[in-house]
Parts: structure tokens; C-alpha cells; sequence
């Protein structure tokens, strides 16, 4: 197999140019220009799609957070591709000492209930923060 260093590497010939000076005079008025398609939105004129980086994505007015409900028992996993959620909880846990299979399970059961309400809307039924679930009344 022959050496293929760049040294070695044969291009075609093309009329050569001056740097600042375009296309030569005889070229087409298409010299320089890519076959591909020209992306909506770019310099083209065309309107801009939904994939135009110049446009900021839609944000939704911070009133609407948490307006509406999402089913939790869906195909796939909810929370992904729906609107921004009013509530959440974070989680993180140890097993207490003698803990097992079933108390493991009850207390994903319950998180489990407690996403199925949050993305309805409604407040969690356990108050497994220590934090009450209701606002208190002000004094």
C-alpha cells in the first residue's frame, strides 16, 4: 500500500486565487455556495421552524406553574415533557435497622401515591417530612 502522508496526497487542480479577491470572474453566480438545504430562519429568508437557534425556546409565564394536572399511571414516565410542576419533594433514605423487603416496598407504595397526587395537583396524604402538608394560619 503506498504511503498516503499528506506530502503525497494528490487535489485537483483548481484556479488559484488571491486571498480578498472572490471568485474568479469567470465562476457561476452559485461559486462557493453548498448544495445542502438551507436550514428555515437562517439568512435565507425563509421563515424560521421549530429548530431555529436564533429564537429563545417559549417559557411559560410563572402564573401557569403548577396550573393544570398530569396522569401518573401513563406509558411512559411522566413529569418529563409536561409543564413545569407547582410541588415536588426530594427523597433520600436509609433503611432503619431491621427493615426489610416489606417495609421497603410500603414505603415506595407510598411514594409512589404521593407522585400520583402531586402530578394531580393535590397535596401529599403522609407527612413524611415532618413538615405539615397544609399552610399554617397566620397568627
Amino acid at each position: 500500500m503506498p504511503d498516503q502522508s499528506i506530502s503525497q496526497v494528490r487535489t485537483p487542480n483548481r484556479p488559484r486565487r488571491s486571498k480578498g479577491t472572490g471568485p474568479p470572474p469567470t465562476a457561476s453566480p452559485d461559486a462557493g455556495c453548498s448544495a445542502r438545504p438551507v436550514p428555515p430562519g437562517s439568512s435565507s429568508g425563509r421563515p424560521a421552524g421549530p429548530w431555529d437557534m436564533r429564537r429563545r425556546p417559549r417559557v411559560p409565564p410563572l402564573a401557569s406553574v403548577g396550573d393544570s394536572q398530569v396522569l401518573f399511571h401513563v406509558k411512559h414516565q411522566p413529569g418529563i415533557t409536561q409543564p413545569l410542576h407547582a410541588r415536588g419533594h426530594l427523597i433520600a433514605f436509609d433503611l432503619a435497622p431491621g427493615a426489610g423487603r416489606k417495609e421497603a416496598a410500603a414505603l415506595l407504595r407510598r411514594w409512589s401515591d404521593t407522585a400520583r397526587r402531586l402530578m394531580a395537583g393535590e397535596p401529599s396524604a403522609q407527612d413524611d417530612t415532618g413538615w405539615p402538608t397544609t399552610p399554617a394560619p397566620p397568627p
